[in-house]
């Protein structure tokens, strides 16, 4: 399921059987799935809504069965840890808070070229409560000044980044309406989270830190502390999504064989990409995944102003220590999926 991108269109692929031989074989069509989960393929899904209609629809069936469909979305599942800490009394709260994607900024605001390093140095950065936007801290009179931090406290298995594609901005009416932001946002294969997993100290045991009936606010604490797991994430899979706010197209990059043998196909550069776009599959360099994902492909002024982009919608990241498990590489592996060598340029797809 990892390795298979799906639209809602009766052209859809999934990247089963192979490419035997190192030629593209048929794609499987996606029509009687998208039926089966009551999806109108006439209409424009939401790669995200199909993932919720996708999943619910699973679970529903193995509840039907007497079976836990919650394995399904384990992988998919990690831990925040969220902080309120007075700057004034002593007063601090803290609470675990599951997620299962993070929904990075990606609009510039001028800084520059921006990355996905950038971007989750932003979600995690600590925010100040003052003034009329204080902290009512229990025990404390009127509003109190404080930091509100956020922190992983359990990184996940598969790590799903949202890149915030699109927003409401106002047009030159001055009516406010729904456009896709095509800002350039770079990515690389592997992602370090270290710097933002959360601290294991002697105060993550509940205890009261005086004063004023301050300490601790309730909220449970992570049961699976973050220095038990990898921090290090390689790049899986890239969704694409070409077009406007009002219309355009899905398709996915992916890397079927990560994780087998000691080195992905083509060695450092980063090879074993493959791009499932309906029903063409091909082999495709890392080059063109980096610079179309990061929309840095080339585009005309008049699609720039027409509010037309290419670039990434979301990315998948798989936790280095469960490559083998999570990609069913185990002791009775899934059989590899052969891909011929991309050639060495090749221009991104139009």
């Amino acid at each position: 399921m990892l390795d298979a991108p799906v639209s809602g269109g009766g052209g859809g692929a999934l990247l089963g059987g192979g490419l035997g031989g190192g030629r593209p074989q048929a794609a499987v069509r996606t029509l009687g799935l998208c039926r089966g989960l009551g999806i109108n393929v006439q209409s424009q899904e939401d790669s995200q809504e199909f993932k919720g209609i996708l999943f619910g629809s699973l679970m529903e069936s193995l509840a039907a069965e007497g079976l836990d469909g919650s394995a399904l979305e384990a992988p998919f599942r990690g831990e925040l840890r969220n902080e309120i800490e007075c700057l004034d009394v002593a007063f601090r709260k803290r609470w675990a808070e599951p997620f299962s994607e993070l929904a990075l900024d990606v609009a510039s605001g001028g800084r520059g070229k921006q990355t996905v390093e950038a971007a989750l140095s932003r979600y995690f950065a600590d925010e100040e409560m003052s003034g009329a936007n204080g902290y009512r801290a229990r025990g404390f009179e009127g509003k109190q000044r404080a930091a509100k931090r956020v922190a992983l406290a359990q990184p996940p298995e598969v790590l799903h980044l949202q890149l915030k594609r699109f927003a409401y901005r106002p047009s030159a009416g001055g009516q406010y309406g729904l456009v896709k932001l095509g800002d350039k946002l770079a990515f690389d294969q592997e992602l370090d989270l270290k710097p933002y997993l959360a601290q294991q100290d002697e105060d993550d045991e509940e205890r009261d830190l005086g004063g004023g009936g301050g300490g601790w606010a309730g909220g449970p604490q992570s049961s699976s502390p973050a220095r038990r797991a990898s921090s290090r994430y390689v790049l899986h899979a890239v969704l694409i999504h070409t077009g406007s706010a009002s219309y355009g197209h899905y398709y996915a990059y992916v890397r079927p064989n990560l994780g087998q043998g000691s080195a992905p196909a083509g060695g450092k550069d980063g090879g074993g990409w493959v791009r499932c776009d309906d029903t063409r599959v091909e082999a495709v360099p890392w080059k063109q995944v980096r610079e179309e994902g990061g929309g840095f492909g080339s585009a005309s002024r008049d699609m720039q102003q027409a509010g037309l982009s290419t670039n990434a919608y979301l990315l998948q990241y798989v936790r280095e220590d469960c490559l083998p498990a999570i990609l069913h590489h185990g002791e009775n592996p899934v059989r590899a999926v052969p891909v011929e060598a991309a050639p060495a340029q090749a221009a991104p797809a139009a």
